[in-house]
C-alpha cells in the first residue's frame, strides 16, 4: 500500500508465509523511487511479518528478495526436491505496487496449496 504524506511518503505491507512450517531468513526489500533506490533487510520469522518504508521521492515499485536467496526448487538438486513438500508453502509477487493483488491472484491459481513441487 502507497500513502502521500505532506513531505514523504509511506509504503506499507506484510509479506506473508503459508504453510505449517516457516523460513526464518533476511529478507531484502528494494524500493525503486523516481530518484534511485532506497533498501531494507528484514527478518522474515514467523507466518507473517509486516514492513514499511519511508520516503521522499515517489515510489515506482517494490522489489521482495532482488537476489533471489529466497530457497526454491530451482536450487536443490534432484534428492532435495523430494523433500520439497515439507518446505513451507512461499508465494513471492512480482511486480509494481499496482500490479500486487493480480500477481497474487494468478501465483495462488497455479500454486495451490496441495500440489507438489512437479506438478
Amino acid at each position: 500500500m502507497i500513502e502521500k504524506g505532506v513531505n514523504e511518503w509511506r509504503v506499507y505491507g506484510s509479506l506473508l508465509q503459508v504453510g505449517e512450517t516457516y523460513y526464518r531468513i533476511p529478507i531484502e526489500l528494494v524500493l525503486e523511487t523516481e530518484t534511485g533506490q532506497e533498501s531494507q533487510e528484514i527478518l522474515l520469522d514467523s507466518n507473517k511479518i509486516d514492513f514499511e518504508f519511508y520516503t521522499t521521492n515517489q515510489p515506482k515499485k517494490l522489489i521482495v528478495d532482488p537476489d533471489y536467496h529466497i530457497p526454491t526448487i530451482r536450487w536443490m538438486p534432484a534428492r532435495l526436491q523430494m523433500i520439497w513438500d515439507f518446505y513451507p508453502k512461499l508465494i513471492v509477487n512480482y511486480g509494481s505496487l499496482a500490479e500486487v493483488e493480480a500477481n497474487k491472484a494468478a501465483a495462488e491459481r497455479f500454486c495451490p496449496v496441495n500440489r507438489g513441487p512437479l506438478g
